[in-house]
């Protein structure tokens, strides 16, 4: 009985461990800092991956945030290109999915912005996005990030699911479905390769 204890123990110091390396955002408050203060931590040496990845799409918000639209959109790509972060590539995946008009209403007018709905680009940043939050599930115990997509992406989600032509238009769903699944194993290995 009592080594019973000491294992369930170990295992839950082991899995807190886990969930404290992998949540460093929830203490750390990346998301409430300043975009000169993000900036600077973008700058730290021995800067880690996983705060690189949570900084720049903290910085992308901060800039979206001022209406730089384009910095914003910068920031949020390198955050989900090349840092994985499952929060940047939903906010992509949201953005592409609007219109230059509808993306316009929301910056002071008069502020020009070069911009294409892009449904294709908004279908891999969403199956991308749901599949690291999946990892993150699977690998570190860790259901906030696939409770955040399922919260902030229904609309999405349920946009493709029906496949309304009239909404649509001529998007290849079937395609473009084939073609971003050509694209997880080697998510899959990055991920591993960075995160574990």
């Amino acid at each position: 009985q009592h080594i019973k204890i000491k294992e369930e123990e170990r295992s839950k110091k082991k899995k807190r461990e886990k969930q404290t390396w992998y949540n460093t955002r929830k203490s750390d408050r990346t998301d409430k800092k300043k975009k000169e203060e993000i900036e600077k931590l973008l700058q730290k040496k021995g800067l880690n991956f996983f705060e690189a990845s949570y900084g720049l799409h903290y910085l992308g918000n901060r800039y979206f945030a001022e209406d730089d639209f384009e910095k914003g959109m910068y920031y949020q790509q390198l955050a989900a290109d090349e840092y994985l972060n499952p929060y940047a590539m939903l906010r992509l995946a949201i953005i592409y999915s609007k219109t230059k008009e509808e993306i316009s209403s929301k910056l002071p007018e008069g502020k020009k912005i070069e911009f294409e709905r892009d449904y294709e680009k908004s279908f891999r940043y969403l199956l991308l996005a749901i599949n690291t939050a999946v990892l993150t599930m699977e690998y570190f115990e860790d259901r906030s990030v696939m409770d955040d997509i399922n919260k902030f992406g229904a609309p999405l989600v349920e946009l493709y699911e029906k496949r309304d032509s009239s909404l649509l238009k001529d998007f290849d769903i079937a395609k473009s479905e084939e073609k971003a699944k050509k694209e997880l194993p080697d998510i899959k290995a990055a991920f591993l390769r960075v995160y574990k």
